[in-house]
């Protein structure tokens, strides 16, 4: 758990330094999943999308997070899951 937790510190100092570094919140958000903050990684994933939306590992990510959470409603979850397949 230490592992993660140290993580998740060390991608907030390089989002501090370059916010637009989206890989960042997508490992972020990763190693909130192991720490089971589900929310917090959901606006990980939608943070990377949002700064760039052909980035499929964010939609891949956020689609298995919703459809294991069902922290939103299927529909968005295949609607990631699509975007994963086409932009990929």
């Amino acid at each position: 758990m230490g592992q993660y937790q140290e993580a998740i510190i060390d991608f907030g100092q390089v989002l501090t330094i370059g916010p637009d570094f989206v890989a960042a919140y997508v490992n972020r958000g990763v190693a909130r999943i192991e720490l089971t903050d589900y929310t917090s990684a959901l606006t990980d994933f939608s943070q990377a999308i949002e700064l760039n939306p052909d980035y499929v590992h964010a939609y891949y990510n956020r689609a298995n997070l919703q459809f294991v959470t069902n922290l939103i409603t299927m529909q968005n979850s295949s609607n990631d899951y699509y975007r994963a397949e086409f932009t990929g």
